[in-house]
């Protein structure tokens, strides 16, 4: 029924406030990134607000020994999403990188001319040319990295899907989120709901399985002063909803992670136990007083098998040829 449609796309967007800048601009003519490590960068037309951790600890292992991380972010999340898990990574010598997709965070309110995956690929290959990368990525931001895994296997070192899968499913119908009268319906719903702290609160309790602190709360509220985060966030979402364009085929070559909250509310962890027992050799770690988000509850549980396996195997080894010899890249959608 319609009714039912509707409930399951607010349910489906009920992360939507948490996005931070404007639509149609780039972040930085919205509100400056306030992160020491933030820049923006040129990526396909599309200014992309990353942030960089480096080696801190001269004792630990050079970074030319450890693989370069990539860590993507759920729906509605941002760098600020790996405040905890970044950092460690960093000063374990990997060299890490998160980025804000299109539409969220302090980057540009534009989508990617094709699709984030490729984009992404071209990013990594300015910064790191010839590098085999891990990947991670969070919930939304698993099918991004899962497409990047299919788009390109020979590139990635080894890839880690937090509370998320990078295969859909089921499938949804996209047109609910672009035509009227139901896009008006989700977004008055969205910022009649969410777009307050009591109701921002809320919205964070339910994805960290427990009440955000102080700062937590702040530091998502904030941007939202910005207009028109909404509107881009469900062109986004809609956008991401149609054909899959991931080969679950090509996901088995690369070494994989599973790690997901014992208390996921929202992806339950038998979905990530079925993602496991489908990928060859595939890792799954389970972390039992996590929800949703538990690189921002449990950093320690995160970080320590993300160190453990990046550390196995070929992660961090060069491309033998060029990268540009890779699969074609995917059409649009």
């Amino acid at each position: 029924s319609k009714a039912m449609i509707l409930a399951r796309a607010l349910v489906a967007l009920a992360w939507l406030p948490l996005t931070l800048c404007a639509k149609g601009a780039p972040a930085s003519e919205g509100i400056p990134a306030p992160f020491p490590n933030s820049r923006h960068v040129d990526v396909r037309g599309v200014a992309l607000h990353v942030r960089e951790w480096r080696q801190r600890d001269p004792a630990t292992p050079a970074e030319a020994a450890r693989c370069p991380v990539l860590l993507v972010h759920a729906l509605a999340g941002s760098t600020y999403s790996f405040r905890h898990v970044a950092p460690a990574l960093g000063n374990a010598g990997h060299r890490v990188l998160a980025v804000d997709l299109p539409g969220y965070g302090y980057s540009a309110r534009r989508p990617f001319e094709g699709s984030a995956a490729t984009a992404l690929w071209s990013l990594l290959e300015a910064e790191a040319p010839a590098q085999a990368w891990c990947l991670v990525g969070h919930s939304m931001g698993a099918r991004v990295v899962g497409q990047m895994v299919s788009d390109a296997p020979s590139r990635v070192a080894a890839v880690a899907y937090l509370s998320g899968s990078p295969v859909r499913e089921r499938r949804r119908n996209p047109s609910m989120f672009r035509v009227q009268p139901m896009r008006g319906m989700v977004l008055a719903f969205a910022e009649r709901r969410y777009l307050h702290a009591h109701g921002l609160s809320k919205a964070l309790e339910d994805g960290l399985g427990r009440p955000p602190d102080a700062a937590e709360l702040a530091a998502y509220l904030a941007p939202l002063q910005v207009p028109g985060t909404l509107p881009a966030i469900l062109d986004g979402y809609a956008r991401d909803m149609g054909p899959d364009r991931t080969d679950p085929a090509r996901l088995s070559g690369v070494r994989s992670l599973v790690l997901w909250g014992g208390r996921d509310r929202w992806l339950k962890p038998v979905i990530g136990e079925r993602l496991a027992s489908s990928l060859p050799g595939a890792i799954w770690v389970q972390v039992d007083g996590a929800a949703h988000s538990p690189m921002e509850t449990h950093p320690d549980e995160v970080v320590t098998p993300l160190l453990e396996f990046f550390a196995t195997g070929a992660a961090g080894h060069a491309l033998a040829g060029s990268l540009n010899q890779e699969a074609p890249e995917p059409s649009m959608p």
